[in-house]
């Protein structure tokens, strides 16, 4: 019978598949974008349980800020709801789960700093609330955390590592034995010194005893092994000898071979990996990383082959990586195959949507609980589940792929002269806010707090700062309450004190009402469906009812509403239309119109061939076969090895070669500000795509932008039509990639004009929104609203010791201003007025002198050349 191509290489390709693991080619698994519980807060830890016993796994998250525990039951398909909170208290530094009272619900254990100290209990109740048990301890500060039945009684006992370090008698590695009932015994740990960071359990010298291994900080930092004996007694085992500071742990057998081995993360050194021997020795360290800063590790066999994988999660900015074990440690580094933001903590696994499949889960410094599903489709953009609200609202078919922002609303809540009481008229405004938040709690609240310009000396309020900011916490006081969920970002409060009035007029004390007041500023936040999701269930009826194009009306209710343009790019996506990562680096995406210069070699003799490919996606390559061979969709490196196996039939040791010549399959154009020199591949006009490609690299390659070009709302129009917008200024003066998306075939760029008569002040360092403020006053702006249009200053602001640079770069001229004065002391000879091209520098740090801050400027000011951006502010 006649074999096709296709099926030709499916046959040559069936010993690699039968060989599986030692292969070393890509998985048979991806992961699904992010969806977990929450994309908001700052949280360290994250565990899972069964709190319900609903044969769902559930989440729990560890707060540090401001604090606490929170918990989303699982409905079995990846989607979740919030039930109460156990604790709003401490900064939660690792999270374990287990029914420690066997009552047949999953309890939660916690370790934490801060306002609750030590190692605590929540015993579940099964419908979503909790009660306390005996604390094992209420002392201490403790880190990693794990729960097993070390005496073998059948109870659950509680291990934990102690960071503590003032005294002899603190640290260790403390054990607590349960009873069953909820009460702990007194601590029976193996070690009561030094700086302890995680604990892991295995039977280490197989003789049916739990040991414990934990790692140490510091300058005498180690991993070290304990031997269990199944009563209070530990006594030392073969350990590590490699010495560093240490802080994640995790334990597998990962060469096969029936002993246990370690895996442990180092501050700064990467992760290590140690294989125990026949004589129960641990060699010399593997290094699966030699750099970075990486917290949590765990063990997990992602894909069924019998060996052990290590997933790791990086406190850097490095995500979470993920090392797959190839037939006993020949290991890969898969991480390619998770999109990850930046900086995560803790980490678990679990099978989140009843598919068989183990699932990753990790905490977020900044942008809550993050989960990815394991699935089989590479198309990972329609393989994720809903996102988590509550189940009788419809946004339960929601999932966050991206997000819309539907604008900013201002409501105002008003105070009686002199103090911060909520008046009780205000009250139908606090409870209309709660609803709009309780609607949208993924949104950014900022609060605002103000005063007319009488000023203020009494001994509660020494001048009208702290009553501005008396306020902003009054109504936040009176907001919290009402709120549902603690997913809600808020900013501030911050007190402006009278330097933001709405009346200005003080021959009118009754419209002076309008100065004392507190803005509540909400950018709300809803999630875009997915219409394909919703299909799959049923629920399609529903898709075709959201009309997600529209502003809602709760967000017009308010007194101002402003529309928000910008976007967050995917940052570095797996694949799109022009390129993909399939072999773990950026390949284009071979199209029709391509040419390709194919090579061919067999010994010294060289065969040379130009093909282009056809509208049909093939190309005919003489001497190769009588058919024509299917090219388009694949990498050069797939072509390459597609024909190898082709020609290795009839040739003796080929070699192969494919490049693109010429690229013209995928193109997208640029239009507006962008500058057209004497090369022919400048200026406004259709440009193709040779691979990965940012959207700066695309205009930079095109000619740059003009001297008039806005770059802070750079129009990309996809080919479905949808519009987005980007600030580059971010990217290039603040190194926000959120603003430089990768550019993808069929889109338009439009880089907008600077206005002849618009003046304009460019505002960077430690504020939220760096970039062009315009000036529409002729006689200036002033610099407090300045540095409001510009989302006001970061925590790590030095507000006392501002930059303004106007006139000539070369020789500056440099004011100083001080905004604590302003504020404090009423100095408004620092509220220093601002003109066209003045540059504004709000640093982190005071400078000794004039030449240290130039110097230190001039790296800036390089970097805004070398993109042509000097001439758009300063010409």
């Amino acid at each position: 019978m006649a074999i096709n191509l296709k099926e030709k290489i499916l046959l040559s390709s069936l010993p690699i598949l039968l060989l599986g693991c030692q292969s070393g080619k890509m998985p048979n698994y991806f992961w699904s974008y992010e969806t977990g519980p929450t994309n908001a807060g700052n949280y360290h830890s994250v565990a899972t349980g069964d709190f319900n016993s609903d044969g769902n796994l559930d989440i729990v998250g560890g707060n540090f800020n401001p604090g606490g525990i929170l918990v989303w039951y699982g409905n079995g398909n990846g989607s979740w709801n919030e039930v109460n909170t156990p604790s709003d208290l401490g900064d939660i530094r690792d999270l374990a789960c287990g029914d420690i009272n066997n009552d047949g619900f999953d309890d939660i254990i916690c370790t934490s700093f801060g306002d609750a100290k030590g190692v605590r209990v929540f015993l579940s109740n099964g419908d979503g609330t909790w009660r306390l048990a005996a604390f094992p301890t209420e002392k201490g500060t403790f880190e990693g955390l794990e729960v097993a039945d070390m005496n073998y009684d059948g109870n659950l006992d509680v291990i934990a590592a102690n960071t503590s370090s003032s005294g002899q008698s603190d640290g260790g590695v403390n054990v607590w034995f349960g009873d069953g009932k909820g009460r702990f015994s007194k601590n029976y740990g193996p070690q009561s010194t030094g700086v302890y960071r995680d604990v892991a359990i295995a039977d280490f010298n197989n003789d049916g005893k739990l040991d414990i291994v934990s790692t140490r900080w510091g300058v005498d930092g180690e991993v070290k092994v304990w031997y269990g004996t199944n009563r209070a007694e530990w006594y030392a085992g073969s350990s590590p000898e490699t010495v560093g500071s240490f802080i994640g742990v995790t334990t597998g057998d990962y060469d096969g071979d029936g002993r246990i081995d370690i895996c442990a993360t180092a501050y700064h050194e990467g992760v290590y990996l140690w294989y125990q021997d026949e004589n129960g020795k641990f060699t010399e360290p593997c290094r699966l990383l030699d750099y970075g800063h990486w917290w949590e590790v765990q063990s997990i066999d992602l894909d069924f082959d019998g060996d052990q994988d290590i997933v790791t999660t990086s406190f850097g900015e490095d995500g979470v990586k993920i090392f797959r074990n190839d037939w006993k440690c020949d290991w890969h580094d898969w991480s390619n195959l998770i999109d990850s933001e930046k900086t995560y903590y803790g980490l678990t696994y679990g099978d989140f949507n009843n598919d068989s499949r183990p699932d990753l889960a990790a905490a977020n410094y900044s942008q809550g609980v993050h989960i990815w599903l394991q699935v089989y489709d590479e198309n990972r953009y329609d393989s994720g589940p809903p996102r988590p609200v509550e189940t009788d609202s419809l946004d339960l078919w929601f999932i966050e792929k991206g997000t819309a922002t539907y604008g900013e609303t201002v409501y105002s809540v008003f105070f009686d002269t002199g103090i911060a009481d909520i008046r009780p008229d205000q009250e139908p405004i606090l409870e209309k806010v709660a609803q709009v938040i309780n609607k949208y709690p993924n949104s950014k609240v900022t609060l605002e707090g103000h005063a007319d310009f009488r000023n203020i000396n009494t001994t509660e309020y020494p001048s009208n700062l702290e009553l501005s900011e008396a306020r902003g916490n009054a109504v936040k006081d009176a907001l919290m309450p009402r709120l549902k969920s603690q997913r809600t970002r808020f900013i501030g409060p911050v007190g402006w004190s009278d330097t933001r009035p709405k009346v200005f007029d003080p021959n009118a004390p009754e419209e002076l009402q309008l100065n004392r007041r507190c803005d509540i500023i909400i950018e709300k936040v809803k999630r875009t469906p997915d219409y394909e999701y919703l299909q799959r269930v049923n629920k399609f009826e529903y898709a075709d009812s959201l009309d997600v194009g529209v502003i809602d009306e709760d967000l017009l209710l308010g007194e101002t509403s402003k529309p928000k343009g910008l976007h967050n790019a995917t940052l570095d996506p797996y694949q799109n239309k022009v390129f993909t990562k399939a072999s773990g680096i950026p390949e284009y995406i071979i199209g029709s119109l391509d040419v390709l210069n194919i090579i061919i070699w067999t010994g010294l003799d060289k065969k040379e061939f130009e093909v282009t490919v056809g509208n049909s996606g093939d190309v005919f390559i003489p001497n190769v076969g009588d058919e024509k061979f299917y090219v388009k969709g694949k990498t050069s490196t797939q072509v390459e090895n597609e024909l190898y196996e082709i020609l290795e039939s009839v040739l003796k040791k080929p070699n192969v070669e494919v490049d693109v010549k010429y690229y013209f399959a995928h193109q997208s154009s640029i239009l507006g500000e962008i500058r057209d020199t004497d090369d022919d591949d400048t200026g406004p006009g259709r440009y193709p795509l040779t691979g990965r490609e940012t959207l700066l690299d695309f205009i930079s390659n095109h000619g740059g932008p003009t001297k008039d070009a806005d770059l802070t709302q750079i129009q990309v129009i996809q080919e479905n039509g949808q519009s987005l917008y980007f600030n580059l200024w971010a990217t290039i003066v603040e190194a926000d990639i959120t603003q430089n998306p990768v550019m993808d075939a069929n889109q338009i760029v439009f880089i907008p004009s600077l206005t002849t008569s618009s003046r304009f002040v460019f505002v960077f360092g430690e504020v939220n929104n760096p970039g062009l403020i315009e000036i529409k006053e002729s006689s200036g702006l002033p610099l407090i609203e300045c540095i409001a249009h510009a989302g006001n200053f970061t925590r790590e602001a030095l507000q006392s010791d501002i930059r303004i640079i106007r006139g000539d770069i070369d020789k500056p001229n440099i004011l100083e201003a001080d905004i604590h004065k302003l504020l404090k002391e009423g100095d408004f000879s620092q509220n220093v007025k601002l003109f066209d091209r003045d540059i504004v520098f709000v640093p982190q740090t005071t400078y000794s002198s004039t030449t240290e801050f130039i110097n230190s400027l001039n790296p800036t000011l390089s970097l805004l050349q070398t993109f042509f951006l000097v001439n758009q502010v300063f010409k």
